[in-house]
């Protein structure tokens, strides 16, 4: 799924970008100390959702066949026949890769980005017909 791989690159360069920040703060030893406090558990959660992130794009990034018509493969016994396990295999329902939790983590991070959008997105919507907000009082003073 595109979405993970975008997100994994995201939570690179999130990554890069916060170890430059601490960096940039932490110059001299007792700095790096106070720093670190704040730095330690921030960058191991987000090195925790980078290799989640990463977990889940590996596991998605095959075909899972779910949408094809092909037929599924069926085991055979030493004897050549067929299991019988797997006689009824075509009438079984078609699993797909993804699970539960990756939609989980789908809509949490699109729902967080939508409301972290909102306000701005609220702003432009007014500033666009600014102009003609007060298009009325100039009719009444004419």
């Amino acid at each position: 799924m595109k979405f993970f791989k975008r997100r994994q690159y995201r939570l690179q360069h999130k990554k890069h970008k916060y170890i430059q920040r601490w960096s940039h703060f932490a110059l001299t030893s007792e700095l790096v100390d106070k720093v670190s406090l704040k730095f330690s558990p921030n960058y191991s959660k987000l090195q925790f959702e980078l290799e989640n992130a990463v977990k889940r794009w590996q596991r998605l990034e095959g075909e899972d066949h779910f949408a094809t018509k092909e037929p599924r493969p069926q085991r055979v016994e030493p004897n050549g026949e067929i299991s019988p396990d797997d006689l009824m295999v075509e009438k079984l329902p078609k699993y797909c890769s993804l699970r539960i939790d990756d939609l989980d983590v789908y809509t949490r991070i699109n729902g967080y980005e939508e409301k972290c959008l909102r306000a701005a997105e609220k702003f432009i919507n007014r500033s666009k017909w600014a102009s003609m907000s007060h298009r009325f009082e100039i009719y009444t003073k004419a």
